[in-house]
């Protein structure tokens, strides 16, 4: 994407995979400010990558939607996702909303009592910038509660910087063999939720290593 312009529409590929030595990069030429896609409203999404490996997303800003870019799966065995260098900000769709999506969205991809199997792996999410925001920042996950934490595996999420997110910072659900290293995250979890307030969540998470991460002035909502 030519750096200095901006699109007001959903960044949507048709699909497709790239391999290790030659992935998909979705990033920016020229001189000037970063590339932006800028969402609509509260509904509107900007950039959603389905059931792809071996894509990386550098260098680019997203504002002013309810999502920020997503990667999204039904399928089993894809690898090799970088997301690293963007800024995200601003978004508009409250503290249901999120700044940075990995996830699974089929609840019968991998049945609760499969070992073997695995949505994502080798995920690596490092130097961004996110917030301020109304979302939640970097959330990684299944959405079925009740699969094992082998959905997601390998997943790095390091040196981002995270600020002024209204709901939590980092989320990891259903993940394994996984890192969290050298994160800021300054005044996350500002808005009420029900159930409480928490920079940070893990859920059904194994062999999670968590180090040099730096969280301040997270509030107390009186969420409950």
């Amino acid at each position: 994407l030519k750096r200095g312009d901006v699109w007001n529409q959903l960044f949507q590929p048709a699909g497709g995979n790239g391999t290790e030595e030659n992935p998909i990069i979705i990033s920016s030429y020229g001189v000037g400010s970063r590339p932006v896609i800028e969402g609509a409203s509260t509904y509107s999404n900007t950039l959603v990558i389905n059931n792809g490996s071996w894509w990386t997303l550098r260098g680019l800003e997203f504002r002013g939607a309810k999502m920020g870019p997503q990667f999204l799966y039904t399928t089993l065995q894809n690898e090799g996702i970088v997301i690293e260098d963007n800024y995200i900000h601003d978004l508009v769709g409250g503290p249901v909303a999120t700044a940075l999506h990995v996830r699974c969205d089929s609840y019968d991809v991998i049945p609760e009592d499969t070992d073997d199997a695995w949505i994502a792996k080798n995920v690596l999410i490092q130097n961004n910038v996110i917030g301020p925001t109304s979302s939640y920042g970097i959330v990684v996950m299944n959405s079925n509660t009740a699969a094992k934490a082998n959905a997601l595996q390998n997943v790095i999420v390091k040196n981002n910087q995270l600020y002024r997110v209204s709901a939590k910072a980092i989320v990891f659900q259903c993940v394994k063999d996984s890192y969290w290293l050298g994160n800021y995250v300054d005044d996350a979890a500002n808005a009420a939720q029900q159930g409480g307030t928490t920079a940070s969540f893990l859920f059904r998470t194994e062999n999670m290593h968590i180090s040099n991460n730096i969280f301040v002035n997270t509030p107390d909502t009186q969420s409950s």
